[in-house]
């Protein structure tokens, strides 16, 4: 009995050492996944918009303007009214957190900035 749960502790103990700690996704991986998930059904995969919803591409969006960071924040939490574009008003993203928006702010920048928009 004493050796059996031995030998268990020592294999648990292996496959910690070779799997390692699970991995927590990084900032932008998260970023990129709750945008995926929260976002892209209406501003596209790529963030430049789709049918349903704008292009987050554009000067509009652009961080020292009119939609700098802080409007990214409550715009889901909220909803926001239709102002620029064609489209209808933004109803409130259910789930979505704090945290998560923040990530996806971040996630939004990255493609403005290889665009030159940031």
């Amino acid at each position: 009995m004493k050796c059996t749960t031995l030998g268990i502790v020592f294999a648990t103990l292996l496959l910690v050492l070779l799997l390692g700690e699970p991995r927590k996704p990084l900032a932008a991986e998260t970023g990129q996944l709750a945008f995926e998930r929260y976002c892209a059904s209406c501003h596209g995969m790529d963030a430049r918009g789709t049918d349903k919803g704008p292009t987050f591409i554009h000067c509009v969006y652009h961080p020292g303007q009119h939609h700098g960071d802080v409007t990214f924040l409550p715009a889901p939490r909220r909803g926001a009214r239709q102002h620029h574009w064609n489209f209808w008003d933004m109803k409130p993203v259910p789930g979505v957190t704090d945290d998560e928006l923040v990530a996806i702010t971040r996630y939004v920048r990255r493609p403005q900035k290889d665009a030159g928009l940031v």
